[in-house]
């Protein structure tokens, strides 16, 4: 029951018995009347308490609720099914209402020993630092005061422990069972293999909206998710070893493809000479020539003309 009202109520019942000295204080003569007169005085005096008996009534009609706080009105106890926002309002006496907090809630994971632990698609963990912002919904506050109103610990705490943590590592479950990083580690080695934190993000947001509902009895969501935000998947040492070693392995392969390439080119650009120099010997005569006039010293005796007993005579070497 609200204090103003049990103040009222006490202040009434001071009220009646003050009251009730007039009709059964004593009158005679002398002292006896004297006396008299002083109970029938304190009997006007019930009037004091009686008027703010009245004034804590009309007071204990009236509630302010805070701003972003949702009020939960409650009769005896039990909601009423009666939610207010923020400002003035009218209510009956003995109905008390119960501020909830409506404002944004930030819950941070992150970080070792506070992210949050996921079995991933190749098998193995990983801790994931996660921000969420929340809030309550203003239409589910009455059930959300009698699903998680525990004298010991806030409403919105509880609210946050049992219900948004849970459904959170709920969801990400559900998402990060499908991330293989082993897959991200393609043919390309210069491609981007770090995942896509955004659109995990979306997908964590996006389920952990559905579980909301699908745990409500009405099924609207007793919170709304305004944003969650995945800054770093920490994967186990194991699974860091396996891309390691498979990236090691790729850029192995792609070495060895580049030296079968030039090695074909470098044959095919001798097959081309062969067969140029079988059907033009002067073909050779000119890549000779071409040697020559790069070179500052030459054996003696150097021909460039096949089949010549010759020297040739290169001016400007020695």
């Amino acid at each position: 029951m609200p204090s103003l009202l049990v103040l009222a109520v006490l202040l009434l019942i001071g009220a009646v018995g003050l009251a009730s000295l007039r009709l059964f204080g004593g009158s005679g003569s002398g002292s006896g009347a004297a006396s008299g007169l002083q109970v029938r005085g304190l009997a006007k005096l019930a009037v004091v308490p009686a008027l703010l008996a009245v004034l804590c009534v009309v007071l204990s009609m009236f509630t302010v609720v805070g701003t972003r706080n949702v009020g939960v009105v409650t009769t005896f106890g039990k909601p009423s099914g009666r939610t207010l926002g923020n400002g003035l309002h009218l209510k009956a006496p003995w109905q008390k209402v119960t501020d909830i907090d409506g404002t944004i809630t930030t819950q941070k994971f992150i970080g070792k020993g506070d992210c949050v632990d996921v079995r991933i698609g190749d098998g193995s963990t990983a801790c994931v630092s996660v921000v969420i912002r929340s809030r309550i919904n203003q239409a589910s506050a009455d059930d959300i005061y009698a699903d998680y109103r525990n004298s010991d610990k806030d409403i919105n705490d509880n609210v946050n422990d049992a219900l948004v943590r849970t459904q959170l590592i709920s969801a990400m479950g559900s998402v990060f069972r499908e991330f293989n990083p082993l897959l991200k580690v393609g043919d390309d080695i210069g491609a981007n293999t770090a995942p896509d934190l955004q659109s995990f993000s979306d997908k964590v947001a996006q389920q952990m909206n559905t579980l909301l509902s699908s745990v409500s009895d009405d099924g609207r969501p007793q919170v709304s998710v305004k944003s969650i935000t995945i800054s770093f998947i920490r994967l186990s040492p194991s699974t860091q070893e396996k891309i390691n070693d498979l990236q090691t392995e790729v850029a192995k392969t792609r070495i060895a493809e580049q030296q079968k390439k030039t090695a074909e080119n470098v044959a095919a650009a001798n097959r081309i000479l062969a067969a140029s120099v079988s059907k033009d010997p002067n073909v050779l005569v000119s890549k000779c020539l071409d040697i020559v006039a790069t070179k500052e010293n030459l054996p003696a005796g150097f021909n460039c003309w096949p089949g010549s007993g010759g020297s040739v005579v290169v001016p400007g070497t020695r």
